[in-house]
């Protein structure tokens, strides 16, 4: 077997104008936890889960400080498992469409333009 490094995230950025952003973006997430064996009825109690999204998003600068993000996609390769050691139970995880939305604040100005030669800048 392979082992190495992925990208969890990988996104487009266009600047439609100083105020909006218009995104493409493509995430893996997944993880596995160990439960605690004496809140369960098995010996060694652990639940994983994976998923893949492709999105398009817009995000709004309201202020410097202030922005707004609507995202919505397609949520993919859903898995969710919880294994005691031996056996597996895999409920049905159905691959699905999304939206969602954020408000962001940050304690840096941004977006920084890369017109001015911003990737030498530090907040």
């Amino acid at each position: 077997s392979a082992t190495g490094l992925l990208p969890t995230d990988m996104s487009l950025t266009y600047k439609l104008n100083p105020k909006i952003d218009l995104l493409l973006t493509m995430r893996f997430m997944g993880d596995r936890h160990h439960g605690n064996p004496d809140k369960f009825s098995v010996k060694n109690p652990q639940m994983e889960y994976s998923e893949g999204t492709i999105s398009p998003a817009m995000q709004v600068h309201l202020t410097e400080w202030l922005h707004v993000k609507i995202e919505a996609g397609y949520a993919f390769y859903r898995n969710f498992e919880f294994l005691d050691g031996n056996k597996t139970a895999k409920p049905m995880m159905r691959n699905q469409l999304f939206i969602t939305g954020q408000i962001l604040y940050s304690v840096c100005k941004l977006p920084c333009d890369i017109s001015e030669n911003s990737l030498s800048k530090r907040c």
